[in-house]
């Protein structure tokens, strides 16, 4: 239960840095968020390394949380604001929430994970349902040329860093570290892209202005990074992953208390949480009956 429960938090979480930054993502380029809010989860992240540093930390297990940490947020991050301006938010996003079913697939052929029939039910569920409450939140009307490419790579290498990650764990049971080490890796990986990207380095912006702007959604984040792998640390990859993906119910709702931006209760928003809640359900409480 601890493990449900700590993956739940982390998707509110999640949903609030979502919501703070979706304040202000239209003030800047993407790239210049992205490098705020990965430089503020290193600030957030080392110091607390300084205080509980690793006890076990084995090279297997560095390799492993390097590999994610280059995957997951750093190549993820950047294919999925690139599907985003690509097919559109609401497709995009309808594409990205199906990554549970990698990393349950995934968790099954590699670490022998076992889910019963009700919680497959449950991860089809909450997957179904965020779809359904992403689609009511975008409420897009143009109509988008580009190629899924990005949104449909963001997934599958998503769900491929939440099964490493678990690996890593298994290894070395060290989430802080773990997630500092993510940290790291991917803003090194941004700042090589930076360092050989001159369009980027011409659009890119990260000062004080910016600093203020995405601050606090950074913060969201990188709290948000840290409890899954605590979660993944007590669970199992097919109890935490779909329970992560529960996050577009609480940005519909934190949409609603702080932008006022779902004003009417759609039919999709009802069937949406429906599915989610009762997904939750079959996950947490009736999974092992």
């Amino acid at each position: 239960m601890l493990a449900q429960l700590l993956a739940i938090l982390a998707a509110f979480i999640l949903s609030l840095g979502v919501v703070l930054i979706r304040r202000n993502i239209n003030k800047e380029n993407f790239f210049s968020f992205i490098i705020i809010v990965t430089i503020i989860g290193n600030i957030v992240v080392w110091p607390l390394i300084l205080i509980y540093p690793p006890r076990n930390l084995s090279i297997n297990a560095l390799i492993i949380f390097s590999v994610v940490g280059l995957l997951h947020p750093g190549i993820t991050r950047i294919l999925y604001f690139s599907g985003m301006m690509n097919v559109g938010a609401s497709i995009n996003a309808s594409i990205f929430a199906i990554y549970p079913l990698i990393s349950t697939l995934l968790a099954i052929l590699i670490l022998n994970e076992q889910p019963t029939v009700l919680s497959w039910l449950g991860i089809l569920l909450v997957i179904i349902g965020g779809i359904f409450i992403h689609n009511a939140i975008h409420k897009e009307k143009s109509v988008h040329k580009g190629k899924p490419i990005p949104s449909l790579l963001a997934m599958i290498i998503a769900g491929f860093a939440y099964t490493l990650k678990k690996i890593g764990l298994n290894l070395c049971k060290e989430p802080l570290t773990a997630t500092a080490i993510t940290y790291f890796i991917s803003l090194t990986l941004y700042i090589f892209i930076i360092c050989f990207s001159k369009s980027i380095r011409e659009n890119l912006q990260v000062d004080t202005n910016v600093l203020k702007l995405f601050w606090k959604g950074g913060l969201c984040l990188a709290i948000g990074a840290i409890i899954p792998f605590y979660a993944l640390m007590y669970g199992n990859v097919f109890t935490v992953t779909p329970l992560l993906q529960t996050e577009p119910l609480f940005i519909l709702l934190l949409l609603h208390i702080f932008l006022r931006a779902i004003e009417k209760v759609s039919k999709n928003i009802v069937i949406g949480t429906l599915m989610v809640v009762t997904g939750i359900m079959l996950i947490t409480f009736l999974s092992h009956i």
